[in-house]
């Protein structure tokens, strides 16, 4: 079947545009209501935290992975404080006697010296940052030096270094 056209109206039907105009405005109505919608449900879980990997994958459950919330970086006097989460590739236990798979931690470096420490651990037994917390807080004696044990690439030594030169 060929379908031949040989004349354009640029006069559109009345009917037609006021159905596409309703159309388009429901249409309009309910992006508007789903955006919304996830909007709010990112809101509700943190999605506005902002996430940098130094190493590994953060989809992975199996893998050694490190990264930092960028927008927690914070300076107090001589100090910097950051925001961390470590997933590991197999169950391990703190020097606390914790069993973790991974955790969150707000860490402060020490640039003079240069290092970074714990200041509190969020220990969790699941991979990826699920199941029940457990949150230890950490006093200036003894000190838990950021160091990712048995993690290859490690990126401590480059995460104090772009902490205390940034």
């Amino acid at each position: 079947m060929t379908l031949r056209v040989d004349s354009f109206s640029t006069q559109a039907d009345p009917l037609v545009s006021v159905a596409t105009g309703v159309f388009c405005a429901g249409l309009m109505k309910m992006i508007s209501r789903t955006l919304l919608v996830l909007v709010g449900v990112m809101v509700a879980s943190g999605a506005n935290a902002t996430w940098f990997t130094l190493t590994g994958d953060p989809a992975m459950a199996d893998e050694d992975t490190v990264e930092v919330e960028v927008n927690t970086l914070n300076t107090v006097e001589q100090s910097r404080t950051l925001l961390i989460r470590v997933n590991r590739e197999t169950d391990r236990i703190s020097w606390d006697g914790v069993a973790y798979r991974s955790y969150t931690a707000q860490i402060v470096f020490e640039c003079s010296v240069p290092a970074a420490y714990y200041q509190s651990i969020t220990f969790f037994k699941q991979p990826l940052w699920l199941g029940e917390p457990l949150t230890v807080a950490y006093g200036q004696q003894p000190r838990r030096e950021v160091q990712f044990l048995a993690m290859q690439p490690n990126p401590a030594s480059r995460l104090v270094r772009a902490a205390c030169n940034g």
